[in-house]
């Protein structure tokens, strides 16, 4: 799978939970992407975040661990 294919993918997953209005870790992510940690996703996020800003769409929320 392609960087720009893995990214739509979470994507996908992370508009379902602001759908939701619900929330996953970054190791749930990896987790249920069968990554072994979550460690990955900066280049992934960094997709996303960029198409966010071309498009003018509102970035994606990141809560803290608290």
């Amino acid at each position: 799978m392609t960087r720009s294919e893995r990214a739509m993918q979470i994507w996908q997953i992370l508009i379902s939970k602001a759908d939701n209005q619900s929330t996953i870790t970054y190791g749930e992510l990896a987790d249920y992407l069968g990554f072994a940690g979550a460690g990955v996703f900066a280049p992934l996020l960094d997709c996303i975040m960029r198409y966010c800003d071309k498009n003018g769409l509102r970035r994606y929320g990141v809560r803290p661990y608290i």
